[in-house]
């Protein structure tokens, strides 16, 4: 039974993931530096509540997200940069950037206004 509630769980923690970006992304009155901090922190959340194949991390000790985006949106996830997420660690890229890393791990993408 706890097999068949865990894929639902993360099904529905994605689902709000992504229909809380685009609430954000829709609110044309919203502050930038709240906004982008509330994208960071979501964004923090999902990786610390994924559970990531062991196949993929198993030898990892980063998790590498490349941001794609504007110079704003840049400085607000570098703040994420060598921050903890359980036994990992982020390692933030930009997509200028993003052929240093061998693999990532996941990307945020920034719409144009």
């Amino acid at each position: 039974m706890l097999k068949n509630l865990k894929p639902k769980i993360k099904s529905s923690f994605l689902i709000a993931y992504l229909v809380v970006l685009s609430v954000i992304n829709s609110a044309a009155a919203a502050d930038p530096a709240e906004e982008f901090t509330v994208i960071t922190a979501l964004t923090l959340n999902l990786a610390r509540f994924t559970e990531w194949p062991n196949s993929l991390m198993s030898n990892e000790s980063e998790i590498r997200l490349c941001v794609i985006g504007d110079n704003v949106m840049q400085q607000a996830f570098d703040r994420l940069d060598s921050m903890p997420v359980g036994t990992k660690t982020y390692k933030i890229g930009s997509f200028n950037a993003v052929k240093k890393f061998h693999a990532m791990s996941f990307a945020f993408y920034q719409r144009s206004r």
